[in-house]
């Protein structure tokens, strides 16, 4: 019952709500592209204006993506995905 009044008044009334979290996400963005660019610099990370995700080819560290991803989770907490994960 409540889904399309809520839909209505996002679109009329959560400009200033979707501007302010655009800045958050792209300040975000740009803050883990600089660490990643400082701090390791075999990874790209890759640009991608159509998703919040940051996409990050790890390919020059020469090691398995889902090894890479267990080793993140195991030593710090960072739960991420494969890309091959998102092939159809």
């Amino acid at each position: 019952m409540l889904a399309i009044p809520a839909a209505i008044v996002a679109y009329e009334e959560g400009h200033d709500w979707l501007r302010e979290l655009k800045k958050v996400l792209r300040d975000n963005f740009a803050f883990a592209r600089e660490f990643l660019e400082k701090e390791v610099s075999e990874l790209k990370v890759l640009d991608s204006n159509a998703s919040y995700l940051a996409w990050v080819d790890i390919s020059a560290l020469g090691i398995n993506e889902a090894n890479f991803c267990k080793y993140l989770r195991e030593k710090t907490g960072l739960i991420i995905s494969a890309g091959n994960s998102y092939r159809g």
